[in-house]
């Protein structure tokens, strides 16, 4: 049941940072959507891993690869200064 409400959690930080950007609240190369991506992705990750079976090998390379995509983001937006980048 814990793992569940990782899991859960997880996606909705996912689609909260998707809604911020929808309503202009933050910027999509900034660190703080980056950052609520990855976040959310190794709540995922961690929910999927958790109780891992063969048949979720697909949805835990996604997350693997969201959470690399994500720290690259960071990493990019703070080299360009600034929160918002």
């Amino acid at each position: 049941m814990f793992m569940m409400i990782v899991g859960i959690v997880g996606a909705v930080i996912c689609v909260v940072a998707y809604m911020l950007i929808i309503v202009e609240r933050i910027d999509v190369k900034g660190v703080v959507y980056c950052a609520l991506n990855g976040i959310g992705g190794v709540f995922l990750l961690i929910s999927i891993a958790a109780e891992y079976d063969v048949g979720d090998t697909g949805g835990l390379l996604v997350e693997i690869c969201w959470i690399i995509i994500s720290i690259y983001g960071v990493l990019k937006a703070r080299k360009r200064g600034g929160e918002n980048g």
